[in-house]
């Protein structure tokens, strides 16, 4: 899997260790829609730096164990933090997978997801 795609507006980047803050800040602007409708359920009221922290990290393990890879949705050319996604769920003998996102809510309706 490659850990950088672009489509020149915006880039999907593997996570890595300095996503953290970002990911929190994004995390708490958006929780009410990230938990109202029960899909994230890791992004709860009351998430915190240590959870964004823990997440990241368990981003980085699960793709280094090929259990599922995360990215980082970035606008370009500023590189802002537009949200995440994830490929996931793989079943190799029916060659399927699947696939979430979501995109905080400054960044919604701009066309991203």
């Amino acid at each position: 899997m490659k850990d950088y795609l672009t489509n020149g507006r915006l880039v999907l980047r593997k996570y890595r260790l300095g996503y953290e803050e970002v990911l929190f800040k994004a995390v708490t602007e958006s929780i009410h829609e990230l938990t109202s409708r029960g899909y994230y359920s890791t992004y709860a009221s009351g998430f915190t730096l240590d959870n964004a922290k823990e997440d990241v990290k368990s981003q980085i393990l699960n793709w280094d164990d090929g259990k599922s890879y995360a990215f980082i949705i970035e606008e370009l050319p500023s590189l802002a933090f537009a949200g995440n996604c994830v490929v996931n769920e793989f079943e190799a003998d029916r060659k399927h997978a699947g696939i979430g996102y979501w995109v905080r809510t400054s960044r919604a309706g701009r066309g991203i997801a």
